[in-house]
């Protein structure tokens, strides 16, 4: 028997494409993207602070890492799912 952890890991493992196309797949997920970036970027300090390291835990294939990471933070995703990473 599967623990929820194993559960949950399966689940995202078995359909990594789809959780990267998740944030991109219509109006809806995009504006879920741009509201989230602005939230984040509320709280961020400003990237010429070179000190500024982003932990994006539970960030899946690395949408916000990615466009955290094109702003100039230093950013490292972790999440439970080897094959989101």
């Amino acid at each position: 028997m599967q623990t929820d952890l194993e559960q949950m890991r399966n689940a995202y493992d078995g359909f990594p494409e789809r959780e990267w196309e998740r944030l991109v797949g219509g109006a809806q997920a995009w504006l879920e993207f741009v509201v989230t970036m602005h939230a984040i970027g509320n709280h961020l300090p400003p990237v010429s602070d070179r000190t500024v390291r982003v932990l994006d835990a539970g960030g899946g294939p690395g949408r916000y890492t990615i466009a955290l990471a094109e702003q100039g933070y230093g950013v490292s995703l972790l999440d439970l799912s080897p094959r989101l990473l």
